[in-house]
């Protein structure tokens, strides 16, 4: 039986930082955000992410995640009006302008494999995570 190949430090970092992100986000928005506006049926929740999971410049940025159930994510794909309406809601919190600014800058994101970039971002999530739990953060 073959070893499996062990992933690079680089793909570790980046793994354990995006659970980090999905674990802040479901902190912070308590249940899914499509239930204030319509009927959710689904007690999965899923982080989706308003800017494309494909920059990743905007990736780990908690204001750029938001807590759908399974059906409402699903829903948020399938009707562009309820994707405006998440995208509306993404857009009144504090700094997401900002973040779509950054992103218009384009070019290459170099940070995202860089194994110090990385382990700094794991630090921050893990301190937004511990006070999103104690509290100290609404």
């Amino acid at each position: 039986m073959k070893k499996k190949a062990k992933k690079p430090r680089n793909k570790q970092l980046q793994t354990k930082a995006e659970n980090l992100w999905k674990a802040v986000c479901l902190a912070r928005d308590k249940g899914c955000v499509g239930r204030r506006f319509r009927s959710c049926n689904s007690d999965i929740l899923q982080v989706h992410h308003v800017i494309g999971r494909g920059n990743r410049r905007s990736f780990l940025e908690i204001i750029n995640g938001v807590t759908l159930c399974k059906s409402c994510h699903f829903f948020l794909h399938h009707n562009d009006i309820f994707r405006m309406t998440i995208e509306d809601y993404a857009r009144e919190q504090n700094g997401f302008e900002r973040l779509k600014d950054e992103v218009r800058q384009g070019g290459a994101f170099l940070e995202w494999s860089r194994i110090g970039w990385l382990e700094h971002k794991i630090e921050i999530l893990e301190e937004i995570l511990k006070g999103l739990e104690e509290g100290i953060y609404e």
